[in-house]
């Protein structure tokens, strides 16, 4: 699909009010970088240290994106 508008400005009521919050997007790409590492070839260890948190840390983190945009009536 083609965006004919794309050259056409934003108006200031249709901008995002969202700040990026700093920390979680760091704690999301560590959760990540570990990921990787516990799916590629590394220590059993250091898998098991991995695999015993960052699915938790996904979870935990998309719930707490999720609180936001659930209504609290």
């Amino acid at each position: 699909m083609i965006n004919t508008h794309a050259d056409m400005p934003i108006s200031t009521t249709e901008k995002a009010t969202y700040t990026k919050d700093l920390s979680l997007s760091c704690a999301k790409g560590i959760g990540i970088i570990l990921m990787v590492m516990g799916h590629a070839s590394c220590p059993e260890r250091l898998r098991h240290f991995i695999y015993s948190f960052h699915m938790p840390l996904f979870f935990i983190m998309s719930g707490y994106l999720l609180s936001n945009y659930i209504s609290k009536d």
